[in-house]
């Protein structure tokens, strides 16, 4: 089906133990959109103080569709809570 996930692991001083790991797909509550086949989502993905209160959110893109998913994170890191579509592109430009 190929529709895309991201797994997000949190390292620390003795590496990354997997613990608090998360699993983010179009399926996941609080994640807008719908899985799709070839969407790819997760194809690109970003860390960025977007909102700027000191915590990495994660914007998530797709290969080929618009849809572009803006999780925010806070202390206890990466969340569904105010999941957003937004317009920017996890890419970086070439």
């Amino acid at each position: 089906m190929d529709a895309g996930g991201v797994h997000v692991l949190r390292g620390g001083r003795n590496g990354l133990p997997g613990t608090g790991s998360q699993w983010f797909t179009r399926a996941t509550v609080g994640v807008p959109g719908d899985p799709a086949q070839d969407h790819q989502f997760g194809f690109a993905i970003r860390l960025r103080d977007i909102d700027r209160d000191s915590d990495a959110d994660l914007l998530l893109s797709g290969q080929y569709s618009s849809g572009n998913v803006l999780l925010r994170a806070g202390a206890d890191g990466v969340t569904t809570r105010a999941a957003s579509e937004v317009k920017i592109r996890a890419e970086f430009p070439q």
